[in-house]
């Protein structure tokens, strides 16, 4: 699997949707073994990147010039 660091925030959050489908339908149909486990882990860790990414969003600066001023 790719490094969830290196993927676009729209990228972690369609990732999030397929994996939240995916528990889902295994706990739908009572299927609690390994690969379960493993793919719930797999959904924490990118909510984990989709928060950090929302705390350092306000810290990290962008490159976003201010319109000028045509007062």
């Amino acid at each position: 699997m790719q490094n969830l660091q290196s993927l676009q925030t729209s990228q972690l959050v369609d990732l999030l949707a397929e994996q939240t489908s995916l528990i889902t339908a295994m706990f739908a149909e009572k299927k609690f073994g390994e690969h379960y486990q493993k793919q719930k882990l797999l959904l924490k860790a990118i909510q984990s990147e989709i928060d950090f990414r929302k705390t350092t969003a306000d810290i990290i600066p962008t490159n976003i010039t201010s319109p000028p001023d045509f007062s």
